[in-house]
This record gives structure tokens, C-alpha cells and sequence, in this order.
């Protein structure tokens, strides 16, 4: 009996225990109280209510700091990625700032991750069956606007020299020189507004058809400056019995100019053009079969990709003209100056081109 009063005791505490438990998890309930969403103690919900699926556990993650705060981490934030796989920074070639080409890179779109000889052929590709134009005075007339002064209204720019009233009389030049290849005046090479430009008459014929290269001797006998007819503006163009050494601000030009013939003209094109002379043992060479080679290769590949004279807003306002006015092709060489790296220089282990 006294075991029955004890059992019937026991149960009626634990009932009651039951009950006061679930009326608190009821009164909690109703409140909204929830440990786990609301740990600041006070009573306001968690936005979106009980009906919110719960957030599954995930490992914490470190805050970002906000910029300048008092948050900011003690170690220094890593600087821009150094991986091998990635085309080093170029911009050092571009110098232009307020000029664009016109066209996109779609145009380039075909040589995309190319280097060595088929991104030389792929360029070739894009840039050849161009519009052609007899060789005759009427390029006079087009030269005017290829070679306008960007920053001059009314002047034109002439090579070697720089600044002019579009006024001055000129002759066309042919930076490769057409004895370098023998095409003469021949319709598309000999008449490639890519390749021509307005020149002094004197400084035309003294340049005559000497390859381009450094002047090892940089004495007043050898500087264009000499001549009677030379202007100020001349100066520091030097010469001698092997080489031409165009001004530093002409340099970057020529050499994009030459390495631009030597793509555009092929074996296919009857003329196969390659840049000739010293070609160090780290540079690819086409010469093998070449019907014309120009330049000191070692000067030029320096000329065109040491940053020593970038691409400028004149050479990329050239480009667009002749581009859209007259051949309807471009000098890839102006666009993207690298491309001449990634063609020729073979330590590069980069991603190719426009990657």
C-alpha cells in the first residue's frame, strides 16, 4: 500500500513537470523567444518570421574590412597577380591617351592565343587584300589626311621631321625602301599607305634607300643637321655609309611600319619582305627565302618594343583613316605593339596574343 502512495506521488510530480514545461516552450512560443535567432535578449522577431527555413550551419568566414577602417587587417593586402600563365602589362607601349582605334577586337579575333610564326600568319591573314591604289599623285591628296596633325589643325606631320603646314610640299617616301624587295611603285606594295609617308624632298633622296639601324658615331658629320637645306627641326637624324637612324620620336614608327610589311607581304603576295641584318640568337628569323629584307633587326625589335617611343595619338589617328577611308586594313603593330613580341622574341612563355 505504501508502495502504491509512493508511485502515485512520483507520477504526479512528473505530470506536473510536463505541464509547467509545456506551458513555458507555449508562452516562448507565442512571445517569439528563440535563442538561437534573437541572442541579443530582446523581442523584436527575426525578419521573415517562423516561416524562414533555417540557415544550415557553415564555417565561419573571415570579415571584410571596410576600406580605411579601423577593421583593416595588420597584413598587407597581396599586390596584383604574378602568375607566369598571364601577358605581362603592355601599356607602356601605348603613349596615346585621347585617340582609339576604330575597330574592336573582333578584328583580332582569329589570332586570339597565338605567338611565334602563327600569330605572324594569322595577322597576315587579317591584314592582306587590302584596297589598293595606283602609285600617283592622287596619293598626295590622301596623304594630307593620313598624316594630319591630330594636335594641329591645319599641319601635317612629315617623317624624320615633324609639324608642318599641310601646305609644304613633300614627296612620298617609302619606308621600306623599294630596291629592298624591287617592287618599285608596283599597284598595292609599292603603292601601301601603310608604308608611305610625306617626307622633305632633300631628306627623301639623302635617306635614299640605306636600311634603318643605330649610327654607332653620333658627330655633327654624320647628323642630317649638315646639310645647307636642313631644317632645325632635322636635327638628330643621323646617317652613314650602312645606316639611317631616324629622331627618337620617329623611331617607335618606322619600326612598327617595317615589321607591318614583313607581315602583310608573303611568298603568297609574289614579294615575301622579312626584317634582315643582326638578329640576335633569341629572336625568330624569317629571312629563309625572303625576296626583300630590310632594317637591322636588332635596333628595330628595340625601337618598337622598349617603350622608348610608345604609340602615339598620330600613329593610332593614321591607322583609323587609312583603315576606313582608303585600304580598309590596319597596322596590327600600332593596335598592339606586343604582338611583335610574342612573334619574335623566343623566351616568351606567355598566354599568346589578347589573352
Amino acid at each position: 500500500m505504501k508502495s502504491l502512495k509512493k508511485l502515485i506521488l512520483i507520477s504526479t510530480i512528473a505530470l506536473g513537470s510536463i505541464a509547467f514545461a509545456s506551458c513555458d516552450d507555449f508562452m516562448a512560443r507565442v512571445r517569439g523567444d528563440d535563442e538561437n535567432t534573437n541572442p541579443s535578449g530582446d523581442n523584436n522577431p527575426t525578419p521573415g518570421g517562423d516561416d524562414t527555413p533555417d540557415t544550415p550551419d557553415v564555417p565561419d568566414t573571415p570579415d571584410t574590412p571596410t576600406p580605411g577602417g579601423d577593421d583593416t587587417p595588420d597584413t598587407p593586402t597581396p599586390g596584383p597577380s604574378v602568375d607566369p600563365t598571364e601577358n605581362p602589362d603592355y601599356s607602356y607601349l601605348m603613349a596615346n591617351n585621347r585617340i582609339k582605334p576604330t575597330r574592336d577586337e573582333t578584328y583580332y579575333a582569329s589570332c586570339k592565343g597565338l605567338k611565334g610564326e602563327d600569330l605572324k600568319r594569322a595577322l597576315h591573314n587579317i591584314i592582306k587584300g587590302h584596297t589598293t591604289y595606283t602609285y600617283n599623285s592622287t596619293l598626295n591628296s590622301y596623304m594630307k589626311k593620313t598624316d594630319a596633325d591630330p594636335d594641329k589643325p591645319g599641319n601635317i606631320i612629315l617623317t624624320y621631321e615633324g609639324s608642318v603646314p599641310s601646305s609644304t610640299s613633300f614627296n612620298k617616301e617609302h619606308t621600306w625602301a623599294k630596291s629592298h624587295g624591287n617592287f618599285g611603285e608596283t599597284r598595292g606594295i609599292g603603292s601601301d599607305l601603310h608604308n608611305l609617308r610625306p617626307c622633305n624632298a632633300n631628306l627623301n633622296s639623302t635617306r635614299g634607300s640605306l636600311d634603318f639601324g643605330t649610327v654607332s658615331s653620333h658627330v655633327s658629320t654624320n647628323n642630317i643637321s649638315k646639310f645647307s637645306w636642313a631644317t632645325s627641326d632635322m636635327s638628330n637624324n643621323f646617317i652613314n655609309g650602312t645606316y639611317f637612324e631616324p629622331k627618337d620620336e620617329f623611331k617607335g614608327d618606322i619600326a612598327r611600319m617595317i615589321f607591318y610589311m614583313a607581315t602583310r607581304y608573303e611568298s603568297e603576295d609574289n614579294y615575301d619582305l622579312e626584317v634582315g641584318g643582326q638578329i640576335d640568337s633569341k629572336y625568330r628569323s624569317f629571312v629563309s627565302g625572303a625576296t626583300g629584307k630590310h632594317g637591322n633587326f636588332n635596333d628595330l625589335y628595340k625601337w618598337a618594343t622598349s617603350g622608348q617611343d610608345p604609340v602615339s595619338n598620330f600613329e593610332v589617328n593614321r591607322n583609323n583613316v587609312i583603315d576606313s577611308e582608303y585600304q580598309h586594313n590596319r597596322n596590327p603593330f600600332i593596335d598592339h605593339p606586343e604582338f611583335i613580341i610574342m612573334i619574335y622574341d623566343t623566351t616568351y612563355s606567355g598566354p599568346g596574343a589578347l589573352m
